[in-house]
């Protein structure tokens, strides 16, 4: 065999393993919402993949789990995976004697009870529910993948519903979340969203990160975004001073809660240094909340830890609050002794 037949080979392997263990995966699922029992994707995909290694010693094609197969098992009663033994066995009697008779039989009768028994999948309280919910994404989804795996196939649809799947989880990744957190009278800080009685903290800015993961594709709509409310707070501080005699620029405390963050890939841990680096250079405090421990052990190993102060890595927003209160107030102090 050349080597550029097994690249090719190689390619619809690829393709063949990742349609069919996503169609069985599919199968499975349903199949187990249905009867009330647990089915975990990596023993099936251990079960896939064993199956197939053995079947390839003796010429076998690959094997997967069916839809129309399944749906026609269910539609029978079937209840065990000994079933597909039998099955096995009276496929083996027919192709050995009853091929003359069955060659006569028009193709649309086996179409017919694959149709009926594929219709049995479709969960019509689902439906409903969708949009009686007006989860018009999910619902606009549903049928744009379905008409598409009506008209191309299960295949093709398959991979098509993959494909959109992938796009919807990157869409919604790559949007920031972050809110502004306010104290509320009972001491407590909440976003306006959660509540409508907060108010804001003077000379400190107290921001909450909500993603789980930091990576490249969000890091920078992220920054983005928590500079404009830098730039928000700061104009804000300064028309709070316009009665002022002062002309000195306001002495701004940016603090972050990390509580969900869990993990950053490298472009992220770039991007918080370099906002290091800028809020030094602007005499702007920087404060960290809640930065778990394998974070914290990276930012150490970086010399990021160095060059924020360990003494900006708190456990609470009100240990924060209180330490960016006390930069604030040391800060102006050296900007007074440095007067003429």
């Amino acid at each position: 065999m050349s080597l550029h037949q097994t690249a090719h080979l190689i390619d619809a392997a690829v393709v063949i393993s990742i349609v069919g263990f996503v169609e069985s995966v599919v199968v499975a699922k349903e199949f187990s919402a249905k009867h009330h029992y647990q089915v975990s994707s990596n023993r099936e995909l251990l079960a896939l993949g064993a199956s197939n290694i053995v079947a390839s010693f003796f010429r076998s094609f690959p094997t997967f789990g069916s839809l129309p197969r399944s749906g026609v098992a269910n539609a029978t009663g079937a209840k065990t995976p000994l079933a597909g033994l039998f099955t096995a066995l009276v496929l083996g009697i027919c192709i050995q004697f009853l091929i003359p008779t069955f060659a006569y039989m028009p193709r649309v009768i086996m179409a017919a009870v694959i149709f009926r028994a594929s219709l049995l999948l479709i969960e019509e309280h689902e439906i409903i529910y969708m949009f009686k919910v007006r989860a018009w994404n999910d619902a606009s989804i549903m049928v744009i993948v379905g008409i598409l795996t009506f008209l191309l196939g299960i295949e093709k649809g398959i991979i098509i519903a993959i494909g959109i799947s992938i796009f919807m989880v990157v869409k919604r990744t790559t949007l920031p979340r972050l809110a502004v957190l306010l104290r509320t009278p009972t001491g407590k800080f909440k976003s306006k969203e959660e509540s409508d009685q907060g108010q804001p903290i003077d000379g400190v800015l107290l921001v909450r990160l909500e993603e789980n993961y930091l990576y490249y594709a969000n890091i920078g709509q992220t920054q983005a975004l928590l500079t404009r409310q830098v730039e928000e707070a700061l104009m804000d501080a300064r028309n709070m001073q316009r009665g002022d005699e002062s002309n000195s620029e306001p002495t701004l405390c940016v603090i972050i809660n990390m509580k969900w963050v869990e993990n950053m890939d490298v472009s992220s841990q770039l991007a918080v240094e370099s906002l290091v680096e800028e809020f030094h250079a602007r005499s702007i405090g920087l404060f960290l909340v809640r930065l778990n421990t394998d974070l914290r052990v990276r930012f150490e190993r970086s010399g990021l830890v160095a060059k924020l102060g360990s003494d900006h890595l708190c456990l609470t927003n009100a240990l924060a609050i209180q330490a960016a209160i006390d930069w604030r107030r040391q800060m102006e102090k050296n900007a007074a002794h440095e007067l003429p």
